[in-house]
């Protein structure tokens, strides 16, 4: 077979083919260095937020402060602050913990940071900084319940009309809420009704072992009752046709 020499025209062509194809890997090296580059700040800010959250941990603060500000902008910067005020809530910085809530109010760390607040405030018994600190949106019956004793202890007796409510269901409550539900008893504000409410819906729930322990809030007339229903639950056949 004859192969045809290339004409002059064609050379041209040919050399520019060779150079496209010769470099176009060196070309694309750095478009790709550029990306990584891009990359590379981000992934910095995430090493120091790894080395900011250990500092923090060890107590080493030193180099935690070190750390936490070439973190300004980064997204879970806020976290850190959680956790280091968080470690200093038993000293109670009320300042400190009201601006970060209401910084942060509505979202998750808020709302932690909210609740972990209240928490300390209860087991220290400041209860006037809890009722200002309350809000019953928290949804949780252990800070409710908190609540309850916080009015009381401060004073409000009209936390008496709302303890109700929250002790006349068919489960156990929280140990939480025993402090208030004390002060309700004792102040003869459980009626026989209320009483057998409880006992009654209680029963009726399955959970016998807490309606044998609320027989002691029942009076004599619901006592006797109170036996024969447990012994039906307990035993159908124990009722006999007289």
């Amino acid at each position: 077979m004859m192969f045809l020499r290339p004409t002059l025209s064609i050379r041209p062509i040919l050399a520019l083919l060779a150079i496209i194809l010769f470099c176009a890997p060196i070309s694309a090296a750095p478009l790709v260095h550029a990306q990584l580059s891009s990359e590379n700040p981000l992934t910095e800010k995430r090493e120091t937020y790894k080395k900011a959250y250990t500092a923090l941990r060890k107590g080493q603060m030193v180099d935690y402060r070190s750390y936490r500000n070439d973190l300004y902008g980064y997204p879970l910067e806020s976290h850190l602050d959680y956790y280091e005020l968080e470690r200093r809530l038993s000293r109670l910085p009320n300042a400190e913990v009201s601006a970060f809530i209401a910084e942060h109010e509505g979202s998750y760390i808020g709302t932690r940071m909210h609740k972990r607040w209240l928490y300390t405030l209860a087991k220290k018994h400041r209860w006037s900084s809890y009722v200002k600190h309350y809000d019953a949106s928290l949804s949780n019956v252990d800070l409710a319940c908190h609540n309850l004793n916080a009015r009381l202890q401060t004073g409000d007796k009209s936390a008496l009309r709302d303890v109700s409510k929250f002790w006349n269901v068919e489960y156990s409550q929280p140990k939480e809420c025993d402090p208030a539900f004390k002060q309700w008893i004792d102040q003869g504000q459980l009626s026989d009704q209320v009483a057998w409410e409880r006992f009654h819906k209680t029963l009726l729930a399955g959970n016998t072992t807490l309606a044998r322990y609320l027989k002691r809030f029942l009076s004599d007339a619901d006592l006797r009752y109170a036996d024969l229903a447990l012994n039906l639950r307990s035993d159908p056949h124990s009722i006999k046709q007289s």
